[in-house]
């Protein structure tokens, strides 16, 4: 069965509304991704589920395998994106993953203030102020 889901609710920019980003849904509502469009906003989306519907694990392995990420499109998603929870997560998972972590303008993108908690009974990352589980092994 295939979904196409458009985030309206935490994207603001009208182009970055209109990539479709297609979702497979596996056996034991585990969803798989299938990135078209964008996939710097595809993995937003993933990191919107966590950690309800998709775990850490999942998003990291995901993270890590796609090369392909643009540090531009990356700035313009990451600047129209309005859940603080998302963005701070999309940069604390590409600063271990990408070379071009650094070409982002991170005084442009407005991370909100105050902690977040994501993962009950994590690490508190210092940086982004976000809870994140201790490991990232499968599963978590």
């Amino acid at each position: 069965m295939l979904c196409v889901y458009a985030y309206r609710r935490w994207v603001e920019n009208t182009k970055l509304r209109t990539c479709p980003v297609v979702w497979t849904h596996a056996v034991g509502g585990r969803s798989a991704l299938e990135l078209q469009g964008l996939p710097e906003r595809a993995f937003c989306e993933l990191l919107d589920l966590l950690p309800s519907k998709e775990t850490f694990h999942e998003a990291d392995v995901l993270m890590e395998s796609v090369r392909t990420l643009s540090p531009k499109r990356g700035q313009e998603v990451l600047q129209a994106c309005r859940s603080v929870k998302v963005k701070r997560l999309f940069l604390w998972f590409a600063a271990f993953a990408h070379p071009w972590f650094g070409r982002l303008d991170l005084k442009r993108i407005d991370l909100g203030r105050g902690k977040r908690q994501i993962a009950v009974g994590g690490r508190l990352d210092s940086k982004y102020q976000i809870t994140v589980p201790e490991t990232l092994d499968a599963g978590v």
